[in-house]
């Protein structure tokens, strides 16, 4: 089970929100799910003072996904609780299609 960090009926979810290295598309498939959800991420990115401060969090990314792009081009994204999307990702920036946002067509 993957951890989330919730709030009044939303989950965050971490995105990067410019071109270059992206975050949770950059990594094995197997990490994405945990990295775009992790809650320390979510928790430094809200309030850097009371999270793992730029340091902190930078090694952290290091450490935990091999991360090593630019923390000023990580948001964080509240979605609400149960609702689907997929991650789309072009030249790294980040977003997010939601399903009930697209149209869907049968062959």
């Amino acid at each position: 089970m993957v951890a989330k960090l919730k709030r009044d009926g939303f989950v965050a979810v971490v995105l990067t929100n410019d071109y270059g290295r992206g975050f949770s598309s950059s990594l094995a498939k197997a990490m994405r799910m945990q990295a775009m959800f992790d809650p320390v991420i979510v928790a430094s990115l809200d309030n850097m003072e009371d999270g793992l401060g730029l340091d902190g969090l930078t090694d952290y990314l290091w450490d935990t996904y091999r991360w090593d792009g630019n923390i000023d081009d990580l948001d964080v994204i509240w979605v609400r609780e149960g609702r689907q999307f997929v991650l789309d990702e072009y030249d790294g920036s980040e977003g997010l299609l939601f399903r009930d946002e697209q149209e869907w067509i049968e062959a």
